[in-house]
């Protein structure tokens, strides 16, 4: 299996094995990207999201539909998508608060309260993070919003859990392994071990502050970028490395080295050749 690594400034879209990738030229001021199901993408734009997808294998892509927040405010820095809901959450700077978008283009809501820009967003077990200088939010929709034939509804009423403190900017969120885990500009990792959501928010967040470990950072300088890819940390930095670590034993993990140059980095697996 090989990997690919390519510049986020510049992304492209892979069609099929060897085939030119696409590239998205159309959309407007495109600041963060991810994946919606079914060919989809959603791209953080213009004070809002667009969304994006493929019509077919060997074409290209079609601007499906676009929303906007006039709360969000300029620089957007983030994306996230509910798989389960398909809801979007888009981050932003200099209003420093979270959209939410349902997948039809509604405005769910915004989320208000951060001290800085909301610079990475995660979606995970039905409760989404938001980081912003050196807090994490938790945030978690009211379950008694939620609809059986849309369920992203339930995320127009959101309560705040709380917030998980660290010393330094934090840059970059992911869950990995049952863990969260967030790096930025401190010589730090901070990771927490995920508690059940079916406590409640202050028992949660008592579990998680609980849990906290905090451990070196594998990169010389900032973290920009984490991802989680089978169980496995991804990390790139701007000393131009890209690391990858697990979380399987208790005691520090041992990281790789796979990839130097350019530190901000975008990873997909490359199909296998017949």
């Amino acid at each position: 299996m090989s990997w690919r690594l390519l510049p986020v400034a510049t992304w492209f879209l892979s069609c099929q094995q060897r085939k030119v990738p696409h590239s998205i030229r159309c959309a407007q001021g495109p600041r963060a990207v991810a994946a919606f199901p079914g060919r989809g993408l959603v791209v953080g734009a213009s004070g809002g999201v667009e969304w994006w997808r493929q019509t077919s294998e060997n074409a290209g892509w079609k601007r499906c539909q676009t929303s906007t927040d006039p709360a969000l405010g300029a620089p957007l820095f983030s994306v996230a998508v509910e798989p389960e809901t398909l809801s979007v959450a888009v981050g932003g700077g200099a209003r420093r608060s979270v959209s939410l978008f349902g997948p039809e283009g509604s405005l769910l809501g915004s989320l208000t309260g951060h001290t800085g820009w909301v610079r990475d967003l995660a979606f995970h077990g039905g409760q989404l993070f938001s980081i912003g200088c050196n807090f994490i939010k938790v945030w978690r929709p009211s379950q008694f919003a939620a609809h059986s034939d849309s369920p992203w509804q339930k995320w127009r009423t959101c309560s705040h859990v709380g917030d998980l403190e660290v010393h330094g900017d934090l840059l970059a969120l992911s869950v990995c392994a049952g863990f969260l885990v967030a790096a930025g500009a401190s010589k730090y990792r901070y990771r927490w071990r995920l508690p059940s959501t079916k406590l409640r928010p202050r028992d949660w967040l008592e579990q998680a502050r609980g849990s906290q470990i905090t451990e070196p950072s594998l990169h010389d300088g900032r973290v920009a970028k984490l991802t989680c890819w089978k169980e496995r940390l991804l990390s790139c930095g701007h000393d131009g490395r890209v690391c990858m670590d697990s979380f399987e034993h208790a005691d520090p993990p041992a990281a790789a080295r796979i990839a130097s140059g350019w530190s901000h980095l975008l990873a997909w697996r490359r199909p296998a050749v017949a």
